[in-house]
Parts: structure tokens; sequence; C-alpha cells
């Protein structure tokens, strides 16, 4: 068992050195932990999610709201 987590931990820590990634090894199992069973790229969870401004999510809301 404890040789599992080893190869986990040095396969997590290749990934982040291969990456560039800014997170901790901390994170990133966290995250793995956290979405286990999704089917998602892995880019998809280490990556920051692009939003658009909060201008533009008030101006939808609202014309969503009034029907325009």
């Amino acid at each position: 068992l404890k040789v599992v987590a080893l190869c986990a931990y040095l396969l997590l820590a290749y990934l982040k050195f291969q990456s560039k990634i800014t997170k901790s090894l901390q994170e990133i199992v966290q995250l793995f932990q956290i979405n286990l069973l999704k089917r998602l790229p892995i880019e998809d969870l280490l990556l920051p999610i692009q939003r658009p401004p909060p201008d533009d999510l008030k101006q939808k809301w609202f014309l969503s709201r009034i029907g325009a």
C-alpha cells in the first residue's frame, strides 16, 4: 500500500513539474479527490476557469428577467 501511495505522489509531482502548475501538491490531490468520478480532462481541473466580468453576468441576468 505504501508503494502505491509513493507512486501516486511521484506521478503527481511529475505532472506538476511538466505542466508548470502553481498549485501545491496538496491542492492537486484535493482536486482529484473531489472530482474522482467525473470524466474531465486533467487540464480542466488544474487550470483556472475563465469567467466573464461580473457586469456581464448582471446584465445577462437582468435581460433574461425582462424578456429581452
